[in-house]
């Protein structure tokens, strides 16, 4: 998981948001099918629910939002 969010911050630098929106949504499928028994009602299971719940919806948002606008170059100060 943590190769695929490397993956996809390096693509985002390089301005290539069809790999970086990929990469984000194979991270966010790995969180999501994280597995936990939920016979049990602890505060930990209730949380691990909740995180399924976020990713899903991160998931979905992944998918479709557009990218995020292109960085603007820096520019450079002139001195007289």
């Amino acid at each position: 998981m943590d190769a695929h969010l490397d993956n996809a911050l390096k693509y985002l630098y390089l301005r290539d948001y069809q790999f970086m929106r990929a990469y984000q949504a194979l991270a966010l499928v790995n969180i999501s099918m994280c597995r936990t028994s939920f016979s049990h009602s602890t505060p930990m299971v209730y949380a691990n629910w909740n995180m399924r719940i976020l990713t899903d919806m991160a998931i979905y948002a992944s998918r479709i939002l557009a990218p995020p606008p292109p960085l603007r170059p820096k520019t450079e100060k002139k001195t007289p």
